[in-house]
């Protein structure tokens, strides 16, 4: 017994002596720099395969169940035209492949970017991505490929370039029903 509290002993004395001795290392940060210029490829490819449950009504033995199949391809060059230290970026992206198609119970959804447009300037400022392209307007359906966060600003983006001043009002499309 005495033997083995002398070598737990020696062991945490060794232990606590020699990480006196031991330097952490310094910290590393990774960043990657996206300079005037740099040029790079995106490829990616998605599909998927899922049931949405829904909750069960109050008449509802069981609930229902929504199968949701599909896939996306997205495939593009990119080249950063400008670049600043506050995050605001201009590039040029050059759509090769844009699809996607899925399935919500037996309803088939597709978007796609339109062959036309496919040629874009996206303004970036942090994570806000403002499209467009010097080839023609874009639609709603392919600003959403930008997100959520993008419309407002198209919208004034838009606005600046169709002459519109402060003050300005525009009538918001009512959306139609497929009835």
């Amino acid at each position: 017994m005495r033997e083995i509290l002398k070598g737990t002993a020696l062991l945490v004395s060794t232990l606590a002596l020699g990480s006196s001795f031991l330097r952490a290392e310094d910290s590393i940060r990774l960043q990657e720099n996206f300079p005037e210029g740099y040029q790079y490829h995106v490829s990616c490819q998605v599909n998927i395969g899922r049931q949405l449950v829904g909750a069960r009504g109050k008449r509802e033995a069981t609930s229902k169940q929504l199968p949701i199949k599909g896939g996306s391809v997205i495939d593009y060059d990119e080249r950063i035209l400008t670049a600043n230290k506050t995050g605001q970026e201009k590039t040029l992206r050059i759509y090769r492949k844009v699809d996607f198609q899925r399935t919500v119970g037996d309803r088939p959804q597709e978007a796609t970017i339109r062959p036309e447009v496919r040629r874009m300037v996206v303004l970036r400022l942090n994570q806000v991505e403002v499209p467009f392209s010097p080839d023609g307007p874009l639609l709603w359906g392919e600003l959403a490929w930008f997100g959520p966060t993008v419309h407002s600003s198209a919208g004034r983006l838009a606005a600046g370039r169709l002459g519109a001043r402060p003050g300005d009002r525009c009538r918001q499309p009512t959306p139609r029903s497929k009835n």
